[in-house]
């Protein structure tokens, strides 16, 4: 089967939507109706429809008779190449009429159906168009180009059902064509069947793997499904297809942020930047990166590029006060002011100076600043979060759920402000209204974010405090799956296994945890202390000395070391350990009571060598 030439994307180089149009024809086209469509394009000269209904004389009579037995004969019409000739010039009434012309002399010949149909579409006389391609089906129903020009034809008339069906078929007809499947595709996106949609990109680039539209339809449809690692792959291809497209930077530097891959998306940025220098939005969206890499100057000097750009726009004072309110509260706050000053009613900087005024610990005024960006916009959910923190903070515990509840029917996938609601309840003792805003936020909340994690830690502890051990340990269990190089929730898992007498399991859950941080003096000091409460003294001091190394004036190390050492009868250098431990914390009355006894001990059993003890 010959490709309509046409029927290549125009913009193999864009990330937009390609127009799939034959062009090129081939000098003869196929007299039998079985036979394969030519790539149907030719112009001709300009004929009126209305003409084709007058009596020619009789030479044009004799001419169109000629005609006709010509095209019955070789298959190919003149009438039909010089409608071809005028669409190649996109000349769509002239090519019309001449296709018209064709069909007359020869009513069978497909291709002048086809191409008919194509001539229509351009002058958007659709549903005639259609009914062109349906008198071309019935002259051969297994040509797969069709069947393609009807579903692109069906897809534009928004009838998305009808168009995958005839996409469909021209699907089965030829597997091996990118074309049919790209189409699906754009009906499954229309009908939101994003599943689908995304297996036919898939299947699209599988046969034509350099095609930009689709990588770049694939990543929106991953991001919208939340599937960003693979969004992430996609975007790469496309950017590697259109390195020029700094609209494909920005959305590959997007994906990288929703997965709080900063300084990945830190560099797809700068790429959008070299190609976008001037545009404010890159720099706030640069500052917004370099804070969450907690890199606060360079985003303060991002926003203030901004600000340099347009000093009187809003926005960029209060994102440069968002960055300042990490370190220099106050002068967060005068950038606040600023922005107010600009705009009063900014519900944004009402908002950033309550948030800098609860982290500056003045917290009557921060309410104050979270009121009035509530009565400024009452559908704002960050101000709502904002009020209740503050109103947590200052044991205003039934206000601050209130505060929360609006910030969640606001946004009901609102992780922080579930898992805030959480933290009242848990301290109001209520348990079970606890765990169920934790388990929300972790229903709410992306699998890498850290809120759900939190929850997650929290959801243990409420589930410890009511004895159920079980359960918490699961809890525990899924927040390290979650989040495997956190060690708090290590920590947590260890305590709770030596809380139940699980030791074994206890000390694997240390053991495993040094093999990924070596260097962690908490891990050590617990594993040491669990071999001690096992009798497992060598092992202990073993493990003790080695916090040791890690942090030699570490107090409770040489603590837990003159026990284990009284435990292992090596009084002597008990003796010394206690010194050193004095000496760490030399009001310890109680430590050196103990040493004191040892010597004094040391000495009624003759071992004079006690009294050289330095502090003896």
């Amino acid at each position: 089967m010959t490709n309509p030439a046409g029927f290549e994307f125009q913009a193999n180089n864009s990330s937009s939507p390609p127009d799939a149009q034959p062009a090129s024809e081939s000098a003869t086209a196929p007299s039998s109706v079985g036979a394969s469509t030519p790539s149907p394009t030719v112009p001709l000269p300009e004929s009126s429809p209305d003409k084709l209904s007058e009596p020619p004389p009789t030479t044009s009579r004799v001419r169109s008779w000629f005609a006709g037995m010509t095209s019955r004969w070789l298959g190919v019409s003149p009438e039909y190449k010089k409608g071809n000739r005028w669409y190649r010039s996109q000349q769509y009434e002239q090519a019309l009429a001449s296709y018209d012309r064709a069909l007359q002399l020869n009513p069978s010949f497909r291709p002048a159906w086809l191409r008919r149909g194509q001539a229509l579409a351009k002058l958007e006389r659709r549903e005639e168009a259609l009914t062109a391609y349906d008198r071309a089906l019935q002259l051969n129903a297994n040509d797969m180009w069709v069947w393609l020009l009807r579903g692109r034809l069906l897809y534009d008339m928004q009838r998305y059902h009808e168009s995958i069906a005839s996409l469909d078929r021209a699907v089965q007809i030829d597997r091996k064509r990118y074309e049919p499947w790209y189409y699906q595709a754009l009906g499954f996106e229309a009908l939101q069947r994003y599943s689908d949609a995304i297996d036919a990109y898939r299947q699209t680039l599988q046969r034509k793997n350099n095609l930009l539209p689709a990588w770049s339809h694939l990543g929106d449809l991953l991001v919208q499904t939340r599937q960003f690692s693979d969004a992430t792959i996609a975007y790469r291809n496309a950017t590697q297809l259109a390195p020029q497209d700094w609209t494909l930077w920005l959305k590959l530097t997007n994906c990288a942020e929703r997965e709080q891959q900063y300084e990945d998306a830190l560099i797809a940025l700068d790429v959008s930047m070299q190609l976008q220098p001037e545009r404010l939005d890159l720099w706030l969206q640069r500052g917004r990166l370099l804070e969450s890499l907690q890199r606060y100057t360079e985003a303060i000097a991002a926003y203030d590029r901004a600000i340099g750009q347009q000093p009187n726009a809003v926005e960029p004072w209060i994102l440069k006060g968002m960055a300042m309110r990490h370190q220099w509260g106050e002068a967060a706050i005068a950038c606040f002011d600023r922005a107010l000053a600009l705009e009063p009613k900014s519900t944004q900087a009402w908002y950033g100076k309550g948030i800098a005024l609860y982290e500056s610990q003045q917290y009557s005024e921060a309410l104050e600043a979270f009121d009035k960006s509530t009565y400024l916009n009452p559908d704002f959910a960050p101000s709502w979060l904002g009020r209740g923190k503050v109103l947590y903070h200052v044991n205003r515990d039934r206000e601050a759920i209130i505060a929360f509840d609006n910030a969640i029917q606001i946004q009901a996938d609102y992780a922080e402000a579930w898992y805030y609601r959480g933290e009242v309840f848990a301290n109001l003792q209520r348990y079970e209204n606890a765990i169920a805003a934790y388990d929300k936020v972790v229903q709410v909340a992306a699998s890498i974010d850290m809120w759900a994690y939190r929850a997650l830690l929290k959801r243990g502890e409420c589930l410890e405090t009511l004895k159920r051990y079980d359960d918490a340990l699961n809890t525990y269990d899924l927040a390290q799956e979650r989040q495997p190089t956190q060690i708090s929730v290590r920590l947590k898992r260890g305590a709770l296994l030596e809380k139940i007498e699980r030791y074994d399991d206890a000390l694997n859950t240390y053991d495993l945890a040094l093999t990924l941080w070596p260097d962690h003096l908490p891990l050590w000091l617990k594993r040491g202390q669990l071999l001690s409460k096992r009798h497992r003294y060598a092992e202990a001091l073993a493990t003790i000395d080695r916090a040791i190394q890690l942090q030699p004036g570490n107090y409770d190390a040489w603590v837990k070391r003159c026990e284990i050492l009284e435990q292992l009868n090596r009084p002597l250098e008990a003796i010394r350990s206690y010194s050193i431990a004095e000496k760490l914390s030399p009001n310890d009355r109680k430590l050196r009571e103990r040493r004191e006894a040892m010597v004094q001990s040391l000495r009624k059993e003759g071992k004079a060598e006690a009294t050289d003890d330095p502090l003896s």
